[in-house]
């Protein structure tokens, strides 16, 4: 039935003309079938989205879902890694699949298991699932971090509309089953990272708790980040090699892009260059484009450079000097954003590496206070939903207020409070909401808050542009 499920969700995600009731009507009469159904991945996949067509390319092939270990239940809730990774929607979970997925099946597939699915283990409600996107997060704050660090800070009060903190004894039962009879643990509610595009990513997690790739290889860092996921997602034992292997090799084989836009339509017409295999074919290397060197380019986003000489008053035209005008936005208008010495720079300082759109510098690729976890944001605000942690570091009395601690909590420094992964950027268009927390409906509310937040002085065309660029990745 996970293959069914699977084929449910691709049918939600790629056929939005035939309406999500007359899905979930379909979709309700298959899964109360009761048969097997075999779905095969081609190696080169295409699903539409609202934007237009994503393709999905995995350089080792066509995948057999009904023997592929990503698309197995490896543990006892019915889970898989495809549970929260969907082809259609970029290897990630988009807001409306969910929705969906939870009328089709009356809220009971294995996605809503209140383990991570609710909003609290003893809580009848997935809002921030079903709203946002949002997985339940269980992390341990005391005595010790996941890690093992004594946390330099302490945690004066949290807020929580969902009564899943300290306070709430059937969540510290779960804790303590997880992480031992003395354990304290806080919920925090993130959004799946895709599952995709990986072999050029130096940190796994938004918190970057798994081991980094750079110190112990990318596989060994996927290879832990799995069976962590089949214990704590799937609630499962320990895996085999050969599964974990496969599951691997699934992820590190998967490309995805956007590779058509519904007003520029192809784009690889006219020398653009966004498609996967392209992306599969960059090299990269720790480091590469370092925002912390003096051979910075700036212009790390290259797709639609060819684009550039366009000048027509067609409809295809217009779309395509807009999302070129987009890229130029990104590379090349300046804001504050904490660089060194206190120069301007651009997107493409935070994400530096050439035409994937992430971040390369070897060490932690964290960023500060980008603001997405401000409570009160006017744009986001995350503080409606989520909960609000009153954070005081200890040798200093200084204060933090935030919806989600970061980094903090795997290795407990004050240093790395609100502090989280600089994302991937393709396949967007696929998996809305954006951020960590699920808190811009689209990639226009997205550009909204970064112009706000560091009072870039955008104009509405430029946002447009910009946007317009997202969508294409």
């Amino acid at each position: 039935m996970h293959n069914l499920r699977n084929w449910v969700l691709r049918t939600i995600a790629g056929e939005s003309h035939r309406g999500l009731f007359g899905v979930a009507i379909l979709a309700v009469s298959l899964f109360t079938a009761g048969s097997s159904f075999a779905q095969m991945l081609p190696q080169t996949d295409v699903e539409t989205n609202t934007l237009g067509q994503l393709t999905n390319y995995n350089i080792n092939g066509a995948t057999d879902e009904s023997t592929n270990a990503f698309f197995l239940p490896l543990g006892t809730n019915g889970r898989t890694c495809a549970t929260c990774h969907q082809p259609a929607q970029a290897f990630g979970l988009s807001t409306t699949a969910i929705n969906a997925l939870y009328q089709s099946s009356n809220g009971t597939d294995p996605l809503f298991n209140p383990v991570d699915g609710a909003n609290c283990i003893d809580s009848t409600s997935s809002s921030l699932l079903l709203n946002y996107g949002l997985i339940r997060i269980i992390l341990p704050v005391s005595p010790t971090t996941i890690t093992g660090a004594v946390p330099q800070w302490t945690i004066s009060r949290i807020t929580d509309p969902n009564n899943c903190q300290l306070s709430n004894p059937a969540f510290q039962a779960q804790c303590q089953a997880l992480y031992g009879p003395s354990a304290q643990c806080v919920s925090v509610y993130r959004r799946p990272l895709p599952t995709m595009n990986l072999n050029s990513e130096s940190t796994i997690m938004w918190d970057g708790r798994e081991p980094l790739p750079e110190q112990v290889g990318l596989n060994a860092s996927l290879t832990q980040q799995a069976q962590d996921a089949i214990t704590m997602h799937e609630q499962g034992g320990t895996a085999t090699s050969a599964e974990l292997a496969q599951m691997v090799a699934f992820e590190t084989g998967e490309f995805t892009t956007q590779t058509y836009d519904n007003s520029a339509q192809s784009l690889t017409a006219l020398g653009g260059t966004e498609s996967p295999q392209n992306l599969s074919a960059l090299p990269f290397h720790y480091d590469e484009n370092d925002n912390r060197g003096q051979q910075f380019n700036e212009n790390s986003m290259t797709l639609f450079s060819a684009w550039s000489g366009i000048n027509g008053s067609d409809p295809v035209s217009l779309a395509r000097e807009s999302i070129q005008r987009g890229e130029v936005v990104f590379n090349t208008v300046l804001f504050n954003v904490g660089a060194p010495n206190g120069k301007k720079a651009s997107c493409s300082f935070c994400h530096n590496d050439p035409n994937v759109g992430n971040n390369s510098n070897s060490g932690p690729n964290m960023i500060t206070r980008i603001g997405t976890d401000n409570p009160s944001n006017p744009i986001l605000n995350p503080g409606k939903y989520l909960p609000t942690f009153f954070i005081t570091c200890n040798a200093t009395g200084v204060q933090t207020v935030t919806t989600d601690p970061g980094i903090a909590l795997i290795d407990g420094t004050c240093d790395n409070i609100q502090k989280v992964k600089i994302p991937s950027l393709h396949g967007l268009a696929g998996r809305a909401p954006y951020f960590r927390n699920g808190s811009a409906k689209d990639l226009e509310t997205v550009v909204k808050f970064y112009n706000g937040r560091f009072k870039i002085g955008m104009t509405t065309q430029q946002t447009k542009d910009l946007a317009n660029f997202l969508g294409t990745l």
